[in-house]
């Protein structure tokens, strides 16, 4: 069956049709994963946890709402969901605080800022390792609007902040890269490489 919109398809899914079902995990999955072990940096946890999470979806379908945005309803429940599961197992091995667990600690990886030559090896590590150097808050606000290529809107509906406290997380994040010692070094390597990257 062909859904024509995520409206359609969501209004699908709600109604108990299974392929809606499955191709809303066949569309949502990868970013879910990206997502999901970003914040709990397990395979096999992640991958249980977005099967379940569907589950969950598809049995509570008749009680859910019709959100403007399918990725955006989607991340930001699920993130709620792995973060509670996360909490509650946390809370039983008595590790972390609560305050701690509703902190996303997303960290970058050399595959989400590859340059594509292996000459600019030095760059990926230094742009790695700048983002990894932001508050957690702000590299998560970072990872939803570039690697997730999400809205601000979506984005506040996801963590529940304000559409200002998106922004401002934003601009505190970028203005921090602006200020880094190696962003400095980055523009400094690349254009010293430039000449070779186009020759």
């Amino acid at each position: 069956m062909k859904f024509h919109s995520d409206e359609d398809l969501w209004y699908a899914f709600q109604v108990g049709n299974r392929e809606a079902l499955d191709q809303l995990f066949r569309s949502y999955y990868p970013s879910l994963y990206r997502y999901g072990l970003k914040i709990c940096r397990n395979i096999h946890q992640t991958e249980e946890s977005i099967q379940d999470f569907f589950l969950y979806l598809f049995e509570h379908r008749s009680h859910l709402g019709k959100p403007s945005s399918t990725k955006a309803y989607l991340l930001g429940s699920y993130r709620r969901r792995l973060l509670r599961q996360l909490q509650a197992e946390r809370s039983r091995t008595r590790i972390h605080s609560q305050a701690a667990a509703e902190q996303v600690d997303i960290e970058f990886s050399i595959d989400e800022v590859l340059i594509s030559d292996e000459k600019k090896q030095h760059v990926n590590h230094l742009i790695l390792t700048t983002l990894n150097e932001l508050p957690k808050r702000q590299r998560e606000v970072l990872y939803l609007r570039y690697y997730q290529e999400l809205s601000i809107n979506d984005i506040s509906e996801i963590l529940d902040i304000s559409y200002q406290g998106v922004v401002n997380t934003m601009y505190k994040g970028m203005k921090s890269l602006r200020g880094s010692e190696a962003l400095k070094k980055i523009l400094i390597f690349i254009s010293i490489i430039t000449p070779y990257i186009i020759s």
